[in-house]
């Protein structure tokens, strides 16, 4: 397409019809129209729309160089990268030299903070919710240390309740979670629905499990007995 004089749009809602329609000078009152394809990406381009200097001749444009990209065989070492970019520095081109190294994550202090502040809060909330259990079903309990019931048998039941609360709520706040980022992709068909599956099952399981350790570690082993009245 761009060798016959026409466009590649990098965005879907720019394409209509098979062409797309661009405004050109100052005031944006010139539109002209070029044969275009869209072209999906698995991330977001740079560029919404690209046209070869013929389309460019063809609309009475002229073009310049503005950047070159390069294809390498292997990844470039820091080194190399440096001395590459201080040579292009030297002839006064801008914007410089980079390498395109594909996205690297980084756990910022507030990303951190983030992840901190929703476990803690995570786990408080299924700590309370535990606790309250804990009281109302004390005469329950009281039952069971009557008929021989071992200490270790309700630290037991106190960590699986934990667990079950603080596992029902990191599903229902993964759920949550993900159906507004669908509903944008919906909405938006540019944009690619990714789920990192891995991060959210360690979650799924990490903090029901650490619920748990914590019940066991903070319940009282002993309950004192409850009188019922007949």
């Amino acid at each position: 397409m761009l060798a016959k004089g026409g466009a590649v749009s990098f965005s879907s809602r720019n394409v209509i019809d098979g062409k797309i329609t661009a405004k050109l000078g100052r005031d944006g009152r010139r539109r002209v129209s070029l044969p275009a394809v869209y072209l999906p990406t698995s991330s977001g381009a740079p560029l919404a729309s690209l046209i070869s200097p013929a389309g460019a001749r063809k609309l009475g444009l002229t073009s310049r160089i503005g950047g070159l990209v390069f294809t390498n065989s292997r990844m470039p070492t820091k080194s190399e990268e440096q001395r590459a970019s201080a040579a292009i520095g030297r002839t006064g081109a801008e914007p410089g030299f980079g390498v395109e190294r594909g996205y690297a994550g980084s756990y910022g202090p507030g990303l951190l903070a983030l992840l901190v502040s929703s476990a803690v809060i995570t786990l408080g909330a299924a700590g309370i919710a535990t606790a309250l259990a804990a009281t109302e079903g004390r005469p329950d309990q009281a039952t069971l240390a009557a008929v021989g019931a071992t200490p270790r048998m309700r630290k037991l039941l106190a960590s699986f309740q934990a667990a079950t609360v603080a596992g029902l709520g990191t599903a229902m706040g993964i759920v949550a979670g993900l159906l507004p980022g669908a509903a944008i992709v919906i909405v938006d068909p540019d944009m690619r629905f990714f789920v990192p599956w891995t991060t959210l099952g360690v979650t799924l399981l990490a903090v029901p499990v650490l619920a748990m350790l914590a019940a066991l570690a903070l319940t009282r082993s002993r309950v004192p007995l409850e009188r019922r009245l007949a």
